[in-house]
């Protein structure tokens, strides 16, 4: 995308006036007066304004997460939200295994193995292993993680490299393709031992393992504040075994938070939602908008408009403003899906 420098310079250019220096480290650009003070406000203001015009742009678009705590029924959203999408919302047993899917090697220790492009590598007698003590006693968990090569031997003990609770082989069924595997076991302690292990001559790599309670995440039903004030708030006040449990609805507070009913018993779940950001305005010459490089006219063609109405230039104002909204409607197009159907639940 277009720098902040090159966005003004490309106003200024259009206007039949001085530009930045292409070569300037930040020092001119800070300096500015005149005009050029202008254009760099209007840079942002037209950036603000095409990031107002919907709720939903795609490139303002993030994944929220928020592990519950047993005993907590409200949690904030995240700092830089600006629209909630309710209909998103999924508790999931939360994730046991840190660096599960193998970026690096932080909270694994290993013999010969070792982790590289994502991958843990296997060669023969060849383990890794994960110390994770947040299990509790007699619930059963879920291991699901991906393999290729070869045969891969999951561990899992009360001691380092220990098989007290569970030691299974698993196979890729075609050599050279990969194939997850899920089995399950019951905890007997809040400390286990997870180890992988390659016992074969073919080297094997693991793709990524997820450890989770073995239960099935679960879509969190939409209600509004006043449902919640008007059918749950009065059992959520009790404080007696009637306000706890799996989580069913989710509702917004009246402070910007997100609520949960019933409230979360344990503090094992996760709450996966979908939601949209600010922006924040660009200040430096070398910033650039998160506007893919295809919408940088739309930007000029804003601030333009803006120039043109500083100068008291109405008609050419007019033609840079009809430019933008039709550039606001190719973005529609290209970036918003639509729901074709009224969905009811």
């Amino acid at each position: 995308m277009a720098t902040y420098l090159t966005l003004s310079n490309r106003v200024l250019e259009s206007l039949n006036e001085v530009p930045f220096s292409t070569t300037d480290s930040g020092t001119e650009f800070a300096a500015s007066r005149g005009i050029q003070t202008a254009v760099k406000t209007f840079i942002n203001q037209s950036i603000n304004d095409i990031y107002n015009a919907e709720l939903q742009w795609s490139f303002l678009h993030s994944d929220g997460t928020q592990v519950t705590t047993a005993g907590t029924a409200e949690y904030s959203l995240p700092s830089d939200y600006r629209h909630v999408d309710y209909d998103t919302f999924i508790v999931t047993p939360t994730q046991l295994v840190s660096t599960n899917n193998f970026s690096s090697d932080a909270n694994w220790t290993h013999s010969s193995s070792s982790i590289s492009g994502g991958f843990l590598v296997l060669d023969q007698n060849d383990s890794a292993q994960q110390t994770i003590t947040t299990f509790v006693d007699n619930r059963q968990y879920r291991a699901t993680f991906r393999i290729t090569g070869s045969t891969v031997t999951l561990k899992v003990g009360t001691s380092s490299g220990g098989t007290e609770i569970k030691s299974e082989d698993f196979t890729v069924a075609n050599t050279g393709e990969g194939q997850v595997h899920t089995t399950t076991f019951g905890a007997t302690a809040s400390t286990l031992y997870i180890t992988l292990t390659n016992t074969t001559s073919t080297q094997a790599k693991v793709d990524f393992i997820n450890i989770t309670e073995d239960i099935d995440p679960q879509r969190l039903q939409y209600i509004t504040y006043e449902q919640f004030a008007r059918d749950y708030r009065e059992t959520d006040a009790s404080i007696d075994s009637s306000s706890y449990g799996t989580p069913e609805y989710v509702y917004p507070t009246q402070d910007g938070k997100f609520g949960l009913h019933p409230i979360p018993d344990r503090g094992n779940y996760t709450v996966l939602f979908e939601y949209w950001t600010t922006h924040t305005e660009l200040s430096a010459y070398d910033d650039s908008p998160t506007l893919a490089t295809r919408y940088q006219d739309i930007v000029v063609s804003k601030s333009k408009y803006y120039t043109y109405m500083l100068r008291g230039d109405i008609q050419m104002a007019q033609m840079c403003l009809q430019e933008y909204l039709q550039g606001i409607t190719r973005m529609r197009v290209e970036l918003i899906n639509r729901d074709e159907i009224m969905r009811y639940v």
